[in-house]
């Protein structure tokens, strides 16, 4: 079978169909806000602040009401430090910018790249290229065009786009289900009992998860090193503070971590006190030895659940009261 052009012409104009009608798809707000939709919220919620946090989904540790601090949480699933350059250099352009910017991350963080196209991760690439398009800012993260690209011309594929019009179709037959009461007040907390195993799972997966980044990007460190020293200059130079946030893992992880190499991460302790030499403040109680808190103010081996954050943010509170970078109040 010989193609002719009009056949040619034909294919290629209903595959420029079929992505247009998939792209639309997955950025029409179905069943909710979508992903660069709830990220201009948060940005918007900055407005007046005292203070933000950045980060990936570690950042639900942070509870500014526990704290007594007037701040608003910018975290977004997933973010890797390069995108988190990009959202501090919006943040530092409003005249309005808060004077406290707490980067909420964890020794793992270094090791991660959003804009290599074998990880998932590359979608949250895509969402964060998207919102600050909606801002009017174009500039590449970490020199990723291929994302930047791609975060306009490619749709969104597999639970990115089915997950939304699955509810929505659910909510339209009154088949959704009721939300669990304990997800919904980020409540749940880990079965102690099952703590070990989780602990070595996780493990596990960040073990898998580095030797493949170090197959595809075996230079991310010394690149994720940088931005978050460019990080702390560009916050200093703008006369705000920067404080770096390693919130606790539950006590299980010590042992698989230390048995993995984990616990003597020779790229990311240096990286903290280059961090402090540039005037950030580190609070660092990622094994939990400072915190000490219990399985049950954890969702999973990693994350802190909502008492969790507010029993931490307490204590990041009191140091930044003793550290004079907020005023002492009383809290509500």
């Amino acid at each position: 079978m010989r193609w002719s052009r009009l056949s040619v012409a034909a294919f290629l104009v209903m595959g420029l169909l079929v992505l247009g009608t998939l792209n639309i798809a997955g950025r029409l707000p179905i069943n909710g806000p979508t992903e660069p939709q709830l990220m201009k919220q948060r940005y918007e919620a900055i407005a007046g602040k005292d203070a933000v946090s950045l980060g990936g989904s570690i950042g639900t540790a942070i509870d500014f009401d526990a704290m007594c601090v007037s701040g608003a949480r910018f975290y977004n699933n997933g973010q890797d430090v390069f995108e988190t350059e990009a959202l501090v250099d919006l943040i530092l352009s409003r005249p309005d910018a808060p004077q406290i910017i707490l980067l909420v991350t964890s020794p793992t963080s270094i090791g991660h790249d959003n804009g290599l196209p074998a990880l998932a991760g590359a979608y949250q690439r895509r969402f964060t290229y998207r919102f600050l398009h909606g801002e009017g800012e174009f500039g590449l993260i970490d020199g990723d065009l291929r994302q930047a690209v791609f975060a306009e011309a490619m749709p969104a594929i597999g639970h990115h786009l089915r997950n939304p019009w699955h509810g929505a179709a659910l909510r339209w037959l009154g088949r959704l289900p009721a939300p669990d009461v304990t997800t919904a007040a980020d409540t749940r907390s880990i079965d102690p009992r099952q703590a070990e195993a989780l602990a070595k799972a996780q493990v596990a997966a960040w073990q898998a998860d580095a030797t493949e980044i170090a197959y595809f990007d075996p230079h991310v460190h010394a690149r994720t090193r940088a931005a978050l020293l460019r990080i702390a200059e560009k916050v200093e130079d703008r006369g705000a503070q920067l404080v770096v946030v390693l919130p606790p893992f539950i006590d299980q992880m010590s042992d698989p971590l230390r048995e993995a190499g984990w616990t003597k991460i020779d790229a990311f302790w240096p990286l903290l006190q280059d961090l402090e030499r540039r005037n950030a403040l580190v609070l660092n109680d990622w094994d939990n030895r400072a915190a000490r808190l219990d399985p049950s103010h954890f969702r999973d081996a990693v994350h802190l659940n909502a008492p969790g954050a507010k029993e931490y943010s307490k204590k990041v509170g009191r140091e930044l009261r003793r550290q004079k970078l907020v005023q002492r109040r009383d809290c509500k």
